[in-house]
């Protein structure tokens, strides 16, 4: 049995064409989204590498001030880890003198994490928020 597209093809009717040329789009946007993505998870690996060797003798000797610089400067401003150790390091700035503060700072990271995680897929305007309430939000009715 031989596969001949073109004899396929003439055989088609129009709605089938239309169909088919309709799937090919979809398969072709589908590898470019993937690629893509691929794309930008590599950068965010890369600059949160980078962000992670250049704090790493910071935070061994706890100069939290220090590291607070090098996450607000330019160059790790699209750098997820870089975000999510400002974002850490200012909640637990933020509740200090409390007994308790890093059971604070943890819980304000639980509910900024979800926030940073969806960054990504709003580089798509056509992508939708998310609709579901932060939990610090989230009522606590009786």
């Amino acid at each position: 049995m031989e596969l001949d597209l073109l004899h396929i093809w003439s055989t088609m009717s129009i709605l089938s064409k239309i169909v088919a040329i309709t799937l090919v789009l979809m398969a072709v946007g589908s590898v470019y989204v993937t690629i893509e993505r691929f794309v930008v998870l590599g950068k965010a690996f890369s600059s949160s590498a980078v962000f992670a060797r250049k704090t790493r003798p910071l935070l061994d000797d706890l100069d939290l001030d220090s590291v607070l610089d090098v996450a607000k400067g330019k160059e790790f401003e699209k750098a997820p880890l870089a975000k999510l150790t400002r974002l850490g390091i200012e909640a637990y700035k933020r509740h200090e003198g409390a007994d308790s503060r890093l059971e604070f700072a943890r819980r304000d990271l639980e509910r900024r994490l979800e926030e940073l995680g969806a960054e990504p897929a709003r580089a798509w305007p056509s992508s939708p928020r998310s609709a579901r309430p932060r939990p610090s939000s989230a009522c606590s009715a009786p």
